[in-house]
C-alpha cells in the first residue's frame, strides 16, 4: 500500500502524520524537535514507513496569501526534497491549530498533554485534509 506523510513544519517542533492511500485514514504519528536533526530523523521515518509523498502543511494568511512562515516552510520542504528525493505536495493549512485544539479538548487531554500532542494532530488535519480531497475528486495539490 502507498503510504503518505503528512508534515507540520514549525520553527519549533515539527508535527508527523501517516496514512495509508488506499485507506484514506491520517493518524499522528510524532513530534519532532526542529533543527539541524530533523531532515535526517524525517528521512528516517520516510524510510521505516516507505513514504512515497510528503504532504506539507503551507501556512497561509486568511486572505490566501503567503507570509514568513509559508517561505520558511517552503525552504524547508526543499531541504528535504534534495535530501530524500521525494515527492513534495503543498496543502492549506488555515484553521488545523484551531482544529486539533478542539479535537484534544474533546478527548479531555490536560493543558500540557494538548500541548505536546497538538503538531501531531496538526498534522494528520493537513493530511486528512488532503486525502479527502483526492477522495472528493478535487485536486488537493498546492504550488
Amino acid at each position: 500500500m502507498a503510504k503518505v506523510l503528512g508534515i507540520d513544519y514549525g520553527d519549533t517542533r515539527i508535527g508527523i502524520a501517516v496514512a495509508e492511500i488506499e485507506i484514506g485514514i491520517a493518524h499522528p504519528h510524532s513530534v519532532i524537535e526542529s533543527g539541524d536533526k530533523a531532515i535526517g530523523e524525517i528521512a528516517n521515518i520516510i524510510r521505516e514507513e516507505s513514504i512515497k509523498t510528503l504532504i506539507i502543511g503551507l501556512p497561509k494568511n486568511m486572505n490566501g496569501t503567503e507570509g514568513n512562515q509559508a517561505a520558511a516552510t517552503r525552504l524547508f520542504a526543499e531541504k528535504l526534497s534534495v535530501s530524500g528525493g521525494i515527492e513534495i505536495v503543498f496543502q492549506d493549512e488555515r484553521l488545523s491549530s484551531k482544529q486539533a485544539e478542539d479535537i484534544l479538548i474533546e478527548l479531555d487531554k490536560s493543558r500540557d498533554a494538548r500541548k505536546a500532542e497538538a503538531d501531531a494532530h496538526q498534522a494528520a488535519i493537513i493530511l486528512q485534509t488532503y486525502l479527502d480531497s483526492l477522495s472528493d475528486g478535487n485536486d488537493a495539490w498546492e504550488s
